[in-house]
């Protein structure tokens, strides 16, 4: 070797080769001047801080954490069933969400699917400048057989409406998981819905200081010959608003005596808490509902509780008297209304006729 050559030492032919490569040298041995000895790489890095035991997964709502055991595993217990498991070192929920979305028998359907697995959905309702959020949606028999019921009463479906053949077809294609009901257990959910809005109503009429005002009526019912009474309640809510509730229809054995009215009247304010909040009362226009007011007053304390010691509490029904009145009107064109009827009894029993005066009428 001659005095004239240039001799690099190794890192210096590894700085040349990546100039060269246009990349700039990095690593631990890059910025460490010659003839120094580069510091280990452990301890270049940052000390990590200790793993928490933080449990993030939603299965833990549906488990209880238990104490480590004798080899170091922490216990997992289902708070349905009670069953034991034990986690390994990867700290793993599988299992459990294997034990709770098909080993637990005890779970409710509604809540065995895992979050991230359910169908999220839209909330129906007006939309906002802030947009709409997913929300996850989770199926209930319970909630769905509730409204199955509402649907019932509100249209006056038949009880057995569940067991018609494209209804369930409808139902099925909509939600699977839906199990149908017989027309017993829809009579029952119905009667179970009418408890609670009973109690429901009766709890805001409680929490009302207004006065009310009732109107009831009487019919009887065509083939079966049963009188009925409805008892309608009249009130002014907080925000000034007219309301009105059916709070009562119930059958009326006969006879409909004045008596017997005012009992049964007096029965369902006493019930709904009312006696002592009444204002007045509207009835036909009629000798038995004159009889009842006065069986109130001799018979009931109402009276004591009225303003102006009941002198407005018995208010006789406007429409009854103005049909008297026309029904009193009519009765002088009796002979005329009869002999029209006559006339269209012989227009209609036959098809020429009915033509003819169809043509007639058109002219």
């Amino acid at each position: 070797m001659g005095p004239g050559l240039n001799f690099e030492t190794p890192e210096e032919i590894r700085r040349i080769e990546l100039e060269a490569d246009g990349r700039q040298a990095d690593g631990p041995q890059a910025d460490v001047p010659q003839g120094e000895t580069p510091a280990p790489e452990e301890a270049t890095k940052k000390k990590r801080k200790p793993r928490e035991d933080i449990h993030t997964s939603d299965v833990w709502a549906h488990f209880k954490r238990g104490p480590k055991g004798a080899d170091g595993f922490l216990t997992a217990t289902c708070n349905y069933c009670g069953m034991k498991y034990k986690q390994g070192n990867r700290r793993s929920t599988s299992c459990l969400w294997h034990h709770f979305n098909k080993g637990c028998k005890e779970v409710p359907r509604s809540k065995r699917l895992k979050p991230d697995t359910l169908q999220k959905l839209l909330h129906a309702g007006k939309a906002t400048t802030a947009g709409a959020n997913p929300a996850v949606w989770v199926f209930d028999q319970a909630r769905s057989r509730k409204n199955l019921g509402k649907m019932v009463i509100a249209h006056e479906y038949p009880f057995n409406c569940a067991t018609h053949h494209y209804f369930k077809v409808f139902v099925s294609d909509l939600q699977p998981l839906f199990k149908m009901v017989s027309r017993t257990t829809i009579r029952a959910d119905c009667l179970s819905i009418y408890e609670e809005e009973k109690v429901a109503l009766y709890q805001f009429f409680s929490k009302l200081d207004c006065r009310f005002s009732f109107t009831s009526d009487l019919w009887t019912s065509k083939g079966r010959d049963r009188g009925f009474m409805a008892l309608t309640c009249h009130y002014i809510d907080d925000a000034w608003n007219l309301r009105k509730r059916l709070i009562s229809f119930t059958a009326l054995p006969s006879p409909h005596t004045g008596k017997h009215i005012a009992q049964a009247i007096h029965d369902q304010l006493v019930l709904w808490n009312l006696d002592k909040k009444a204002f007045s009362l509207v009835l036909d226009n009629s000798s038995a509902n004159d009889s009842c007011i006065n069986v109130l007053f001799a018979t009931t304390p109402i009276q004591k509780d009225l303003p102006i010691s009941g002198a407005m509490f018995h208010q006789r029904c406007a429409c009854h008297i103005l049909n008297l009145i026309v029904q009193d009107g009519l009765d002088v064109l009796k002979k005329e209304i009869a002999n029209i009827r006559e006339t269209m009894k012989y227009i209609r029993h036959s098809q020429a006729r009915m033509e003819k005066f169809s043509l007639a009428a058109s002219q």
